[in-house]
């Protein structure tokens, strides 16, 4: 997916994910690492569970202790591009997943009268497909506010594969029946 990215953009990366995955996607939002600084103050910071001390001055100046915490953007991005784990990125990829959700929880957990001004603050940190403007995201999230029956659930799996090194270059190689 990262490659799809680099080459095809977010249309090349939704490609990627419907021929591998059979999965369609209806719409992105996408946030760089730059962007998520700024996105996470301006929400007014995220909780996350840090399950081991993150102490990688590669990844920020930051130095974030196990346990609950609060955190603001800088620590956010500390959190997110850590490396410094036994398996690497796969812990990296599970912290950037708590940072989504504890994104998502803020976003649904504040009162009605804050929340389009959150949704509002956001998005210049955003970049969407264009039928996602501030009035579509602020619709959508009132909308999974107001139904009980079905509420949000971040799934996330890796799928079944190898790794490799091929002329230099590491690779994750997906294993096409596993998947």
């Amino acid at each position: 997916f990262n490659a799809a990215y680099t080459f095809g953009g977010p249309s090349g990366t939704i490609a990627a994910v419907k021929n591998l995955c059979g999965v369609d996607i209806d719409h992105y939002a996408e946030v760089n690492f730059e962007g998520l600084v700024g996105l996470i103050d301006a929400i007014g910071g995220i909780d996350v569970v840090v399950d081991e001390t993150v102490d990688d001055p590669d990844a920020g100046n930051v130095v974030i202790p196990a346990g609950e915490q609060h955190l603001d953007g800088a620590a956010a991005l500390t959190f997110s591009r850590s490396r410094a784990y036994a398996d690497g990125d796969y812990t990296r990829v599970s912290n950037q997943r708590k940072v989504i959700e504890a994104i998502v929880h803020r976003g649904l957990s504040a009162p009605a009268t804050e929340l389009h001004g959150l949704i509002q603050a956001s998005t210049e940190f955003l970049t969407t497909d264009s039928a996602m403007d501030v009035d579509f995201i602020y619709s959508l999230a009132d909308q999974i506010r107001h139904n009980n029956d079905y509420p949000v659930t971040i799934t996330s799996a890796t799928l079944p594969s190898s790794t490799a090194t091929i002329g230099g270059v590491s690779y994750v190689i997906a294993d096409q029946a596993g998947v």
